[in-house]
């Protein structure tokens, strides 16, 4: 049988609406697949989280503890059928802990929140003794521990909506607690990396449900060349759930909007080559954001059309940023080769772009042409021609023309490579 999944229903819910019993002051550096914690045991002894394996580092105290429990290797769990256990996966360090229903030689069933698991015995250890203690070392009260876990991580939601004359980069954070009881964060900061794990990762506790919760934005922050967003204020997480958290939006007016495209010709290829040409805006990042893939939509109305995604970099305050959007369906465009007087160089090669506006708009078209030798010259072969061509580095040009609404127009130009 397949291995159930659970799941629950995308809620919303109100920050701190109950009560949080007392625990230990947690100061969380949260990253991509773990988080860094700093645990002050103000509370209760025992860690809030399990740590992996090799990471607990001691900042007040140093003394002997036990960090780890036994796993029994073997197949037969028919001894502790209808006791509490738990199983940890072989490979991901997933978890599940409840009552073992049955159990043969290929199969085992659990019982775990009142759904039956039916699962491979391939898979997964054994944790033992369990019955029912706690599974986390137990230290002194007022320690301060470094340590890191793989119960709290998060995913960056990165979208950009867009009109004729605007771009808005919406930026959100989606922090996962996989833990099975709710966790308050003391101003945790997000990191965007994949914390490096210590080795032997000890366990993971992971059943997906989720849960968003609304919050207030927060800016990006480049800190030592890490990627950073300080939340600035305590957060709630429930147990096995996830929080929606905005950072700050920004509203960029779209400065340049064009079509563009990169072809890579071959002398040897005679025949015509369509193109599929790309509509690409640039903007001014009036604050850093969170570089990344965004998920671009065209705001139409009352509605929201996605267009695609585009994936952004470098993205500082300042900086000038360049967004392909979707393909271009309003120009036909294609390039063939006219003439080439050698297939070696020294070569004399004639392109033609071909370009057709389908459209009642005019159209802003570029396309980057990629040599398969170095550039030595170039130009257009009609001296009247409205195109503009121009050498971007040894072996590629870019050849740029306004085309009107409805027009037809065909750009041949020379070069000459060398090797």
């Amino acid at each position: 049988m397949r291995s159930l999944r659970f799941s629950l229903p995308l809620l919303l819910v109100i920050p701190f609406a109950t009560e949080v019993a007392a625990q230990n002051t947690l100061k969380a550096v949260i990253g991509l697949n773990s988080s860094q914690f700093i645990e002050t045991l103000n509370q209760n002894p025992e860690l809030s989280l399990t740590p992996i394996e090799g990471s607990i580092i001691p900042l007040i105290n140093a003394q002997p503890i036990e960090i780890s429990r036994k796993i029994d290797t073997q197949k037969n769990w028919q001894a502790y059928i209808n006791q509490t256990v738990k199983i940890i996966h072989r490979q991901n360090q997933l978890s599940y802990q409840g009552r073992l229903l049955s159990s043969n030689y290929e199969l085992f069933e659990i019982l775990v929140d009142g759904q039956r698991m039916q699962l491979n015995m391939m898979d997964y250890n054994l944790l033992v003794p369990y019955k029912g203690e706690s599974l986390k070392p137990r230290f002194s009260i007022n320690d301060a521990l470094a340590y890191q876990t793989y119960d709290i991580h998060w995913q960056p939601q990165l979208s950009i909506f867009l009109s004729d004359e605007h771009a808005v980069l919406k930026q959100n954070a989606l922090i996962k607690n996989d833990a099975f009881h709710e966790i308050l964060l003391a101003h945790p900061i997000l990191q965007l990396k994949q914390h490096q794990a210590p080795p032997s990762p000890m366990e993971k506790m992971s059943l997906t449900r989720s849960a968003s919760m609304l919050s207030d934005s927060a800016p990006v922050e480049y800190m030592n060349n890490e990627i950073t967003v300080p939340t600035d204020k305590d957060i709630l997480l429930k147990a096995r759930q996830t929080l929606l958290f905005p950072f700050k939006e920004q509203k960029l007016e779209i400065l340049d909007s064009r079509s563009s495209a990169d072809i890579y010709p071959n002398p040897r290829a005679s025949a015509k080559q369509n193109i599929q040409l790309e509509q690409v805006s640039d903007l001014i990042l009036e604050q850093d954001a969170m570089p990344g893939s965004y998920r671009t939509y065209w705001q139409h109305k009352d509605y929201l059309l996605p267009a695609g995604t585009t994936q952004l970099s470098h993205l500082r305050k300042g900086n000038k940023v360049s967004l392909k959007i979707n393909q271009n369906q309003d120009v036909k465009a294609s390039y063939s080769l006219v003439s080439a007087n050698s297939f070696k160089f020294p070569s004399t090669q004639v392109w033609q772009l071909s370009l057709h506006n389908l459209s009642n708009k005019n159209q802003t078209i570029e396309v980057f042409h990629n040599t398969n030798g170095l550039l030595e010259s170039l130009m257009l072969k009609e001296t009247d021609s409205l195109a503009n061509l121009s050498k971007i580095s040894a072996n590629k040009l870019k050849l740029s023309y306004q085309l009107v609404a409805n027009e037809k127009i065909d750009i041949p130009y020379e070069i000459r490579l060398t090797n």
